[in-house]
């Protein structure tokens, strides 16, 4: 379970596929977040992208649960 209080470099060393939701807020807020915000906790990135924390965990958990859906799609799980 992702919780609130783990650190950006934490979320994407366990789940490097949310990467992406990242990458997508640096084009919104032109500024590197896993640059500047590596070891930030979720609930400091959400303040920093002015989104709610459940807005974000939420986004985090569906990316993380679309890659497994697709993984058990394909046979490997």
């Amino acid at each position: 379970m992702i919780k609130s209080d783990i650190t950006l470099l934490d979320l994407i060393y366990k789940y490097p596929q949310t990467e992406k939701l990242f990458r997508k807020y640096e084009e919104i807020t032109n500024s590197c977040i896993m640059c500047e915000h590596l070891f930030a906790t979720l609930d400091e990135v959400s303040l920093i992208l002015n989104c709610s924390i459940d807005e974000l965990l939420t986004e985090i958990k569906d990316i993380i649960n679309s890659d497994v859906k697709l993984i058990q799609k394909e046979g490997g799980i």
